[in-house]
């Protein structure tokens, strides 16, 4: 699935990556420093996105309290946990999420029965 998320208090003005299965790719920055930004993305390219979050997670950048690695690491760990909130799986369509058709049922859905026996 693909990301989007707008870094605060660095100069990068958006992050995009794609998450796979829990594998990290795809990560570009629009603004900020283009070297040191594609290196974060090189070296995170097909790394668990956990263990790059963690990597990443509180460094900072001259007196900022943040950097662009750690604002990674942030919609790294907001991305995981939307991931775990979708219970189909999902197709991208360029930077919208499409969930996946499922098969239906076509009987009636109404209360549990119960089932007589007491818990």
């Amino acid at each position: 699935m693909e990301y989007e998320s707008v870094p605060k208090g660095v100069c990068p003005r958006q992050l995009r990556f794609e998450l796979n299965g829990g594998i990290i790719s795809g990560i570009e920055f629009t603004g900020g420093c283009p070297g040191n930004l594609k290196a974060i993305g090189l070296l995170a390219e097909g790394q668990p996105a956990a263990e790059v979050a963690a990597t990443l997670s509180g460094l900072t950048c001259g007196l900022k309290k943040t950097s662009c690695g750690d604002q990674l690491a942030k919609a790294i760990k907001k991305a995981l946990k939307e991931e775990k909130k979708i219970k189909a799986p999902a197709k991208v369509k360029g930077l919208a999420i499409t969930p996946e058709k499922t098969k239906t049922s076509s009987k009636k859905s109404g209360p549990p029965k119960a089932s007589g026996r007491k818990s």
